[in-house]
Formats: structure tokens, sequence, C-alpha cells
């Protein structure tokens, strides 16, 4: 994902990047225990619990335009950015192209 109309938008390193991170995402949901058991070892959760939360993560290389709005939102509503239109922002911001063409 990339904001719509960036200038780095047609540089190859970036679409290797947006590559790599669908294939971790895709693996993630493929190997649910492993994927806790990294999560376990980075961030100091017990396996239990890191496997309860990545339960309720969705790995979806889309992106969400309504999360991206209310997300938006949520930054206005909190005074750290000024966004007047969240849902026309989400829809300007995001740039799926590069998923497009996989």
């Amino acid at each position: 994902m990339l904001p719509g109309g960036c200038r780095f938008h047609r540089r190859p390193e970036l679409k290797k990047l947006i590559d790599a991170h669908v294939r971790a995402m895709n693996w993630i949901e493929a190997n649910p225990d492993q994927a806790a058991g990294f999560a376990s070892k980075f961030t100091g959760l017990d396996k239990k619990t890191a496997s309860e939360a990545l339960k309720r993560i969705r790995f979806h290389p889309q992106p969400q335009e309504k999360a991206v709005a209310e997300f938006a939102r949520f930054l206005d509503e909190m005074d750290y950015v000024k966004i007047r239109q969240p849902a026309a922002f989400a829809s300007n911001f995001i740039d799926a192209s590069f998923l497009n063409s996989q």
C-alpha cells in the first residue's frame, strides 16, 4: 500500500518490499503455530498468548479503505492530524496497483 500519487510509486525496490510483505502475511496465515513461536520470541509473550493474539489479527494484503478511514478519523479526534473527510482521505491514500499486478 502506497499513498496515491507517491513519487516513489514506480521504484522496483518498493515492489519487492510489498511482495515480501504479502508473502509474509500469507505465510503467517498458513503457519499460525510457527508464527506464534516467532511472535513469542520477539515480543516476550508466552506462545499461548501470542497464538491467541494472532487469531484476532486479520492478515490480508488488500488495503481496507474502511479501516484506513476509521484510523484517520481516530487520529483526527485525538488531534494528531486534521483530516476533514476521512473516507475521501482513505480513498485517495490507497494505491493497491502493486497488489493488483500480482
